[in-house]
């Protein structure tokens, strides 16, 4: 053999050990904490994990006559025959949260002076923060609410995560609450 051929030989066999690592690479998927999509509204984005519905949150300030902005998201398990209004809004007029579903709802708040001191929770956001409680009609506990900041705004977070809810919609919730942070 000459050199020249040793050295294509070789040449060939580097390349086809590359091909294959590259093929070995792409079909590795880095393994994310926060599975699902991601979505993002008003400077804020989090997953929304398999299985459960998203749905935009209107309000604000605008224009009579034009449709109220996006200001935030809500997740849940299940389809919401009212739309938005039909969840946090509802739970705490008319009725208890439903015990066997979860949703979670982060907007901004629109305020009309100082809300800093209300703004007691931070990111990453956990079960492990100063929540507030409210009650259902009932007297029974419902839902948790609170507001952090973010980038000089304030933003609301609405928690429900029923306690007759199947254990992997409690847990994909609690992992959606967590990925809760500043969009890009």
């Amino acid at each position: 053999m000459t050199w020249l051929s040793r050295v294509a030989g070789c040449l060939l066999l580097l390349f086809a050990t590359l091909l294959v690592l590259t093929a070995c690479a792409s079909s590795v998927r880095p393994r994310s904490d926060f599975p699902g999509t991601w979505v993002q509204r008003q400077g804020v984005a989090l997953s929304v994990p398999r299985g459960f519905r998203q749905y935009t949150v209107r309000g604000g300030l605008y224009r009579a006559g034009t449709r109220p902005p996006a200001i935030g998201v809500l997740i849940t398990d299940y389809p919401l025959k009212d739309g938005v209004r039909s969840a946090f809004y509802k739970w705490s007029d008319f009725e208890a949260p439903p015990a066997r579903r979860t949703a979670l709802q982060v907007e901004l708040w629109i305020t009309f002076g100082a809300a800093d001191p209300l703004a007691r929770l931070h990111l990453p956001l956990s079960l492990d923060q100063p929540w507030l409680i409210e009650r259902a009609k009932n007297g029974s506990n419902g839902y948790r609410y609170g507001l952090f900041r973010l980038h000089d705004e304030i933003y609301s977070v609405f928690l429900w995560n029923g306690p007759s809810a199947s254990q992997s919609d409690r847990s994909a919730l609690l992992r959606a609450l967590a990925s809760i942070r500043a969009a890009s």
